[in-house]
């Protein structure tokens, strides 16, 4: 084997050795570190564990949403990689005590896979030796991916594009129907890790063949349409039966929040936002505006300059590209989704267009398309570097030296300090001894969390209750009654909820004949129901941050009172139901409620304070029961006597929840000035047709 043909290899080891000098501690003992501790960071590594542990399906996810479980892509448990060391530990031998360490270590082992498969790319564009290596390990090294691994484990597997570009490069060389069954199985079990994946691969693929058609060489028809159907439609129906075959579930949200919020911008792609030349840039010479950091894929200085210098040269020419035609249909399908990524075309008074965008709308964060970009640039900005020639070799030299000391300072911004936490995994891994797990059917947190249904958040900021509740559920086996999850059941959403709502009935969540483990949160005073719960509950043990404590179905069931929504003690009533409303005409009765429109202002009533200063007290039956219908706004508009807007306030309908249901009882306090004028209105965005319902208004005076 001559040397050329170890190339790939030469680019996996070096980037290896980069990451291991960089990042030795924790490469070399994985299974000690946890990078991410809270939120996702936190709950990413228990999904997967208790997944693994306990769960006894591979498809299905019991460790929150208890009693209901869910389905395993909506854990973010990492399905293939789970299933594997979930069989391994089953069938061979015991793994499952170093899932942390195997995650860990895969996130980093992504990066010199990564270069051994850009190293393969490079080949394939005629590009060998030490420049196949220079290009390969950096551009490994420098992955916008890389991040991820801070607290997105499932996201952080950079190797997922380059292969992307591959398998594209390798099918286009000579096209078969094999190729194109090896790519749509090879897309369907990647994203088995996580579903983003499909839109990456599977969208990135599609747009090339699109863009590819519709070249002067563009392939037979028959050919485009074989790929197509290989490539996209094979992985997208296989994973659609999956899913059909494991999850019950028909009531996920359709419009998660933060599809244009989460987008790009061009400085988050040709600047360095956050690092030390992006802050010099920013306080220096011009400053850079807030971007969200999901639409971050930085394409490095090199590729940055690369660009403007092509993009200032287009009118002269100076710039053509004589290398493999088909690699410049992908960059110009990596163009394309890096428009998307920036928002494009909805930005451009076309937001309407979000709702009917179907499947794609569930990829919200859509920044991360940016992530093929960083690719097509760099090896669009290395492959002319590569062919430019210079007629003196000290400018060779010189060139050269630039551009490999601005790649080596990147790499060294990077790694040099940690993009992620080094907490230790040791209480996950802690024995216990003092909980019998055996007497206990799941466990209810408090302060309670449920997160997921892009519908109705619910939990307190600042708690470290998710450590102490996943801690302890890997440590016993027991499940959790809250979530921190993604595209949770809004009907379960709201079941799960009448659990801190409501005192008048025992929730659906909680059996009679069941035993239930509270774990409370030291600091944190409960209220309403769950200080009902937690008061009447048995200490078990503590220590300096939490509690553990225990109370049977029955005990709950007896804190109930079956008046408790009935009780009024206001007696001052100035509005009852809609019967005094002007604006009444503008509402449409059914089944005894008032149906309005979504997105038209929707005036719930109108109050004067003539006298004095008033606080009043507005409640309202809502119907929550539907997608989107939790998150309407309620707005309050105060004018004066001249008819002007003096204070305007907006929240969404669920914070202000008094008591949960399909029909949910509404109820805030407001303040009025003297001669003051109050509108009380309803209303949210929405390009798609959508009614709300409005029933029973009581606005009492409470002084």
């Amino acid at each position: 084997m001559g040397l050329h043909k170890l190339t790939k290899y030469f680019a996996f080891v070096i980037s290896f050795l980069v990451i291991l000098m960089y990042h030795h501690e924790v490469i070399l003992s994985p299974n000690s570190f946890l990078f991410g501790d809270y939120f996702d960071g936190l709950k990413n590594y228990y999904t997967p564990l208790y997944h693994i542990l306990f769960d006894e399906s591979y498809s299905r996810f019991g460790g929150m949403n208890y009693p209901n479980g869910e389905q395993i892509v909506f854990a973010d448990a990492q399905p293939l990689i789970s299933a594997i060391i979930k069989f391994i530990s089953t069938n061979i031998v015991d793994i499952s005590s170093y899932t942390v360490g195997i995650l860990n270590f895969l996130m980093f082992l992504s990066i010199p896979i990564s270069a051994l498969i850009l190293s393969a790319v490079f080949e394939r564009l005629k590009v060998g030796g030490w420049k196949n290596i220079l290009a390969s390990v950096f551009l490994a090294l420098l992955a916008p991916q890389i991040f991820r691994i801070s607290g997105h484990y499932a996201l952080a597997y950079s190797f997922v594009i380059p292969l992307v570009i591959w398998f594209w490069l390798w099918q286009q060389q000579k096209p078969s129907y094999k190729k194109d069954l090896v790519i749509g199985f090879s897309i369907t079990f990647i994203s088995l890790i996580h579903f983003y994946f499909f839109a990456l691969m599977a969208f990135g693929s599609a747009l090339a063949h699109l863009v590819n058609f519709l070249t002067p060489k563009r392939p037979l028809p028959k050919q485009f349409f074989f790929s197509f159907l290989g490539q996209i439609v094979l992985p997208f129906f296989l994973l659609q039966v999956w899913l059909a075959l494991t999850d019950s579930v028909t009531d996920r949200p359709n419009s998660p929040y933060g599809f244009l919020a989460y987008r790009a911008f061009w400085e988050s792609i040709f600047l360095p936002v956050g690092k030390p030349l992006g802050t010099f840039i920013n306080h220096n010479i011009t400053q850079i505006r807030d971007v969200s950091w999901e639409g971050i894929a930085y394409a490095g200085l090199p590729a940055s300059l690369f660009t403007v210098f092509y993009l200032v040269s287009l009118p002269f020419k100076k710039i053509r590209f004589k290398g493999n035609g088909q690699m410049l249909s992908f960059n110009i399908a990596a163009v394309l989704l890096l428009l998307f990524a920036m928002g494009f075309p909805f930005l451009l008074n076309l937001q309407w267009l979000v709702d009917y965008t179907g499947p794609l709308k569930q990829f919200r964060g859509i920044g991360r398309f940016g992530w093929i970009f960083y690719y097509a640039i760099n090896i669009a900005c290395f492959l002319w570097i590569f062919k430019r020639h210079w007629s003196k070799f000290w400018q060779s030299v010189l060139f050269y030296g630039l551009v490999i000391s601005a790649m080596i300072y990147e790499v060294n911004v990077v790694h040099s300090k940690p993009f992620y936490q080094q907490n230790s995994s040791a209480g996950l891994y802690q024995k216990n001894t003092i909980v019998n797990a055996n007497e206990f059917d799941a466990i209810l947190p408090i302060p309670y969390f449920h997160t997921g249904s892009e519908n109705i958040w619910y939990g307190p900021e600042g708690s470290a209750i998710l450590k102490y509740s996943f801690e302890t559920s890997i440590q016993t086996g027991l499940p959790i009654l809250g979530v921190q999850m993604s595209r949770t059941s809004l009907s379960q959403t709201i079941s799960n909820l009448k659990l801190v709502y409501n005192q008048d009935s025992i929730p659906p969540t909680i059996s009679l004949e069941g035993n239930y483990l509270l774990v409370k949160e030291k600091n944190f005073e409960p209220s309403g129901f769950l200080n009902s719960i937690y008061s009447q509950a048995y200490l078990i043990t503590s220590n300096e941050d939490f509690e553990l404590l225990q109370i049977s179905g029955q005990e709950i069931a007896d804190l109930t009172q079956p008046d408790f929504q009935n009780k009024e003690s206001l007696t001052t009533i100035l509005f009852n139901d809609f019967e005094e409303l002007a604006s009444s005409k503008t509402y449409n009765k059914s089944k005894g409620a008032l149906e309005a429109s979504m997105n038209q202002y929707t005036k719930l009533f109108e109050y004067k304070a003539n006298d004095s200063a008033q606080t009043v007290l507005v409640t309202f039956q809502y119907y929550l029961n539907q997608d989107v219908n939790p998150t309407v706004q309620i707005i309050e508009e105060k004018l004066n006597p001249q008819n002007e807007v003096t204070s305007y306030n907006s929240f969404p309908v669920f914070q202000k929840i008094k008591y949960m249901g399909n029909w949910a009882k509404i109820e805030f306090k407001t303040t009025i000035s003297k001669g003051e004028k109050l509108q009380v209105n309803l209303q949210k965005n929405s390009s798609k047709p959508r009614k709300i319902w409005v029933d029973e208004l009581r606005v009492f005076q409470v002084n």
